[in-house]
C-alpha cells in the first residue's frame, strides 16, 4: 500500500511536468525513465539503510534461541527484487496512463 501511495503521489506532484514535456515533444518513454529513476533511487536507498538494520536484528533476536539457524542474505536479496519488480509495475502503470493522456488537460489551468 505504501508503494502504491508513493507512485501515486510522486505521479500526481508532476503531472503538470509531464505534460508540459509532452507539449515539448517528450516521448512517453522519456517521460516513464524520469519517474522510474527518481522511483528507483527511493527503493535501493531504502534498501542499502534496511538490510545491514534487519540482518542485526535477526542476528541479535536468533541469540536467544537454542538452536541457532544462519541467517539466509538471499532471502533480504529476493525481498529487494520483489520489490523493484512491484516498484516498476506500478510505476509503469502510473505513468504509462498518465504520460498518454492529452497534455492540454492537465496545463489547462495553469
Amino acid at each position: 500500500i505504501g508503494l502504491t501511495g508513493l507512485t501515486a503521489f510522486n505521479v500526481d506532484q508532476k503531472r503538470k511536468e509531464i505534460g508540459i514535456r509532452k507539449v515539448l515533444g517528450a516521448l512517453s518513454l522519456q517521460i516513464v525513465a524520469l519517474i522510474y529513476s527518481n522511483t528507483l533511487k527511493l527503493i535501493l536507498i531504502s534498501s542499502l539503510i534496511a538490510i545491514p538494520v534487519t540482518y542485526y536484528a535477526i542476528d541479535v533476536w536468533s541469540q536467544n534461541f537454542e538452536y541457532q539457524q544462519g541467517i539466509n542474505v538471499m532471502l533480504m536479496a529476493s525481498g529487494v527484487i520483489a520489490s523493484l519488480l512491484l516498484t516498476l509495475v506500478l510505476v509503469g502503470g502510473f505513468v504509462i496512463k498518465t504520460a498518454r493522456k492529452n497534455p492540454t488537460e492537465s496545463l489547462r489551468y495553469e
